[in-house]
């Protein structure tokens, strides 16, 4: 019998290596070449170094998805994040390729998915924000 914190612990020691925002982020070299380009007009994006991410790191992740019980809801939380997970290292492991973006999608959706079932798309949103910043008056 699988435990909650046995696949807890199985989730916790893989996902903390599986670091989108850091992963994603460009040397300080590049952003600073690509900063000073973009300032003379040198519209080109720069060619970033290979993300290093482990794709074995999706084994154990995979594991705890199958063994959670589903049934028991902390379980198939667990289960959930796991597979959000799988997902992101899955991106990372495609980035530069259109795989990267179907992943991001899946994971994170688009200006046009609503954050919360039934609610307004992000893009509605922040056009809200912008137009409420607007009319604010501010001395």
């Amino acid at each position: 019998m699988t435990t909650t914190a046995s696949l807890d612990r199985q989730v916790v020691k893989a996902a903390k290596h599986v670091r989108v925002l850091s992963s994603l982020r460009w040397p300080a070299e590049v952003e600073s070449r690509f900063l000073h380009s973009w300032s003379q007009k040198q519209r080109k994006l720069p060619e970033p170094p290979p993300i290093k991410v482990d794709p074995r790191l999706d084994e154990p992740l995979a594991d705890a998805v199958r063994r959670a019980d589903l049934s028991d809801p902390r379980q198939a939380f667990i289960a959930r994040t796991a597979t959000s997970y799988r997902i992101a290292l899955s991106m990372l492991l495609a980035a530069g390729t259109p795989a990267f973006t179907a992943a991001s999608v899946e994971l994170y959706g688009t200006p046009r998915t609503p954050p919360v079932p039934g609610g307004p798309p992000v893009l509605d949103e922040a056009r809200h924000l912008l137009n409420t910043i607007e009319v604010i008056d501010v001395p």
